[in-house]
């Protein structure tokens, strides 16, 4: 907090509050996130906090809505975000077990709003165990919307070394953005002695594991990490 600006506001929260005796386990949610990401659907490993990329207020705002798991695999949500202008999204999300070592795991957003129109948002994860300490962690996400120029792809790798007591994890990001002027923004990091690397090294026997690591929700809680970054325009 600043002393000349008084209240931080770029603070992030979210809540959800599930609705009992409801049969397709319908909840409510409010909060207070980047807004355009929040209505995207974008992956928690892609967005600008996890990616240590700079933001202002105007980046973020409030919302609040009312959701359901309508099937195992789908979801809805429709709600109201900052300047009460409503969006809504669909999502689908499952896993699959390819072998005893590798999973992949496909979420599939389709969203509306009144300044984007439709638009969707793909999310393909892939998870390998070289060996219980050793494993490959391949994601990637691509966003499209009606009236915006291009798709906003992104792309990471990480090989996580579960070794109990001090899990590390070294691995590269990639992202861009087609059409206008074409962006390209990588980076390489290593980090040790994450929570959830140590969660992972606990139980290292099911490949989804890998997936449910990277998923949404989920906050890592780094001991220390070292980043550079590398940021191309054509």
């Amino acid at each position: 907090m600043r002393q000349d600006e008084g209240f931080d506001w770029l603070t992030r929260f979210r809540v959800r509050l599930d609705l009992p005796n409801i049969r397709e386990r319908a909840y409510l949610f409010v909060g207070r996130d980047n807004e355009k990401e929040v209505v995207s659907d974008r992956p928690e490993g892609f967005t600008r906090r996890e990616q240590l990329l700079q933001e202002t207020r105007e980046d973020q705002s409030f919302f609040a809505g009312v959701g359901a798991q309508v099937a195992e695999v789908l979801s809805l949500r429709a709600g109201l975000r900052g300047g009460f202008k409503p969006y809504t999204q669909a999502r689908y999300r499952d896993s699959w077990d390819l072998t005893r070592r590798d999973a992949i795991e496909l979420t599939q957003t389709l969203f509306w709003t009144l300044d984007d129109g439709f638009g969707s948002t793909t999310a393909l994860n892939y998870g390998h165990l070289f060996e219980p300490s050793l494993a490959l962690r391949w994601n990637s996400a691509a966003t499209w919307a009606q009236y915006t120029d291009g798709v906003a792809w992104q792309a990471a790798s990480a090989c996580p070394r579960l070794r109990l007591p001090a899990p590390t994890v070294a691995g590269g990001l990639i992202n861009g953005q087609t059409g206008g002027e074409a962006r390209c923004r990588s980076t390489a990091c290593a980090r040790a002695g994450s929570s959830r690397l140590q969660g992972l090294a606990a139980r290292r026997t099911d490949p989804r594991l890998l997936l449910a690591a990277q998923g949404h929700g989920h906050r890592a809680r780094p001991g220390l990490a070292i980043g550079a970054g590398l940021v191309m325009r054509f």
